[in-house]
């Protein structure tokens, strides 16, 4: 344990210690923000949706900065595992090999100290979006989500470490790590369904997200960041509208024609992340130039 907590703290340390990768963490998320707000917030305004289920505002606001959220959780995750690929060109990975510490504890310490990054950095764009949601709507979600969405942004965190160690180990530059993080990004954009609500793609393609770990990790923050103001509709009349409203945002969805509950996506992605560790300790184990 202590050479996990020393690895995983020099992995978290020497993240901040580059001011480039925190400069571009937060950039990416700024300018997410950004569009969301000047597009897609004009995009989905709906004065007859208002009429309806009052505060729906609100809620798509909040439904905006879970997605960045999002979003930061996985640029963030893919950042902070650039140092996997650093060390390799620097040969670190050599001096590891000789020493008594186990390979999976070594894995671990990159999936501990980068989720620990991801954590920090997500959590400054946390901040941030309740600023956004405060001027604009004139509250704060209660305290009790506020914690929800923490833990939320931790599970999430998890799974995108875990996931970015097992890209890494398939490049041995950081620029080729650069790269293959940047599709895979995208495309996890699109499997999460940030860019366009759920509910406007087909039902194909809504089964199919149904499997996503992407789907199922920003579902958990619009779960927690919209608790209270769907909860403060609780009247009989809003129940069909809330219902509608959840499912073609992507707050509620199903796998398998089962609705899928929040604890059922937490042991999802932590199984996912434990599948993605597994992986990535079988194989950086087939060479010994891996780590």
């Amino acid at each position: 344990m202590n050479a996990l907590w020393k690895l995983s703290k020099r992995n978290f340390t020497l993240f901040f210690r580059d001011k480039s990768s925190i400069l571009f963490s937060l950039l990416s998320s700024a300018i997410l923000l950004i569009v969301f707000l000047v597009f897609l917030n004009k995009a989905y305004s709906n004065p007859e949706l208002e009429k309806l289920l009052p505060g729906f505002s609100v809620i798509f606001q909040q439904w905006l900065m879970a997605g960045t959220l999002y979003t930061t959780t996985f640029s963030s995750a893919l950042n902070a595992m650039g140092q996997y690929p650093n060390d390799q060109a620097l040969k670190i990975s050599s001096d590891l090999m000789v020493t008594p510490i186990k390979r999976g504890t070594v894995v671990a310490s990159y999936i501990l100290g980068s989720t620990l990054t991801t954590f920090a950095m997500s959590s400054i764009i946390f901040v941030l979006t309740l600023i956004n949601v405060f001027l604009r709507a004139g509250n704060l979600p209660a305290l009790s989500d506020i914690a929800l969405v923490l833990l939320a942004i931790a599970v999430s965190s998890v799974f995108h470490t875990a996931f970015a160690f097992f890209l890494a180990t398939f490049t041995k530059t950081a620029r080729s790590y650069g790269s293959l993080g940047l599709v895979f990004h995208s495309i996890s954009g699109f499997l999460a369904a940030i860019y366009i609500p759920i509910g406007d793609l087909s039902e194909t393609v809504q089964k199919v997200f149904g499997f996503s770990p992407f789907f199922h990790a920003a579902s958990l923050l619009r779960k927690a960041y919209t608790f209270s103001s769907f909860g403060r509709l609780s009247g009989d009349q809003y129940l069909p509208v809330v219902k509608d409203v959840k499912l073609a945002l992507g707050i509620n969805f199903s796998a398998a024609g089962v609705n899928v509950q929040t604890w059922q996506s937490v042991v999802y992605l932590l199984i996912c992340s434990l599948i993605f560790f597994a992986l990535s300790v079988a194989r950086i184990s087939k060479s010994r130039e891996r780590l």
